[in-house]
């Protein structure tokens, strides 16, 4: 009665030699061969899928599209940043209430803010300190000038060092 079940629900290995596959045995890091890569082919044909874009990408993408934008009797090739930028300054020159606005507030955001990024980058009342701080421990910059290094930098101070008894 086992032959008869062994027969009908699986392959018996001598079925296997039959094939041609005897030396070959399906485990840890040998897959069947059926289900192998064929050569040449790629394992992940359509590669790795593009991420969504977030809204800088997309915006900063769009402006730096060009256009064709006329003036006068003659045509200029430009972003779409640079040419928004054009009208907004040539609107305000043109007494369009809008526009100067926009500049205004565009100069508020770029011209002042970097002066106010360089008043914020000055030396603050810490800095200062740490500076006094070190000129006092180190000497100031007039005794490295005049050649006095250790005139106000402190001594060293040099410990013996106490064995201990292994005892």
């Amino acid at each position: 009665m086992g032959k008869e079940s062994n027969a009908v629900g699986r392959r018996s290995k001598n079925s296997r030699r039959q094939d041609g596959h005897a030396s070959y045995a399906v485990g840890y890091r040998k897959p069947p061969l059926q289900s192998r890569f064929a050569p040449g082919r790629s394992g992940n044909p359509r590669g790795r899928p593009k991420g969504q874009l977030n809204l800088e990408t997309i915006l900063n993408n769009e402006l730096n599209r060009p256009i064709t934008i006329r003036e006068g009797d003659r045509s200029r090739r430009l972003k779409k940043g640079a040419a928004w930028v054009v009208r907004t300054v040539n609107g305000a020159l043109n007494n369009d209430p809008k526009a100067n606005a926009t500049l205004v507030a565009l100069l508020r955001t770029f011209v002042l803010g970097q002066a106010q990024e360089m008043a914020d980058s000055s030396i603050t009342s810490d800095d200062q300190g740490l500076l006094a701080d070190y000129l006092q421990r180190h000497g100031g910059l007039a005794d490295h000038i005049r050649g006095d290094a250790g005139a106000g930098s402190p001594q060293p101070r040099h410990r013996k060092k106490k064995l201990r008894d292994p005892r």
